[in-house]
């Protein structure tokens, strides 16, 4: 790089924040502009709660930390600091989780079991369950995921098992 020229390179951890300023997500990168751009069209680590709140807010971001020598630790710091955020991270143990998350029963990219017994009950018998997303979606937080756990187990020997145990291993440690 030619001298007197600054660096885009600059490693950050970066919130995106809501129109009142509240950060909604943490992330870290080396090249922030590229990494909004990727937002802005729409890029979102197949998060899909992340990609919904930036439909909502659009991209606002707040630089947490510059220069940072461990990116991931300062971020995971960042995230143990929040609640309420829609972020996808792997812990160390790499299991999937949401920190903090403000519907623990969602896992960006794993369908919970509901979703996934409601698709196999249309496409095997071209049958609606709007019973049942009515009945769980007016659940606590806490009930919905004690319904979407008991669901998991029930259908572990079943075909939607292998999606069941996705879900249950992505919420390892939450539920």
């Amino acid at each position: 790089m030619p001298a007197g020229r600054p660096s885009k390179y600059n490693p950050v951890v970066y919130g995106l924040t809501d129109k009142d300023g509240v950060v909604f997500y943490v992330g870290q990168t080396k090249n922030l502009q590229q990494r909004m751009s990727a937002y802005k069209s729409g890029r979102c680590h197949g998060n899909r709660s992340l990609s919904a709140m930036i439909e909502k807010h659009g991209v606002n971001h707040v630089i947490l930390r510059s220069g940072c020598k461990d990116l991931t630790s300062e971020e995971f710091e960042e995230i143990e600091a929040r609640s309420g955020l829609v972020n996808l991270i792997t812990s160390r143990s790499q299991a999937l989780r949401y920190a903090k998350t403000t519907k623990p029963w969602i896992v960006s990219g794993v369908a919970s079991p509901s979703t996934a017994y409601m698709r196999h009950m249309k496409n095997a018998f071209n049958t609606s369950c709007q019973w049942m997303k009515d009945e769980l979606n007016s659940q606590s937080d806490g009930d919905r995921v004690k319904s979407e756990l008991r669901i998991a187990q029930t259908f572990l020997q079943t075909p939607i098992g292998p999606a069941c145990n996705k879900w249950m291993e992505a919420i390892n440690g939450r539920a």
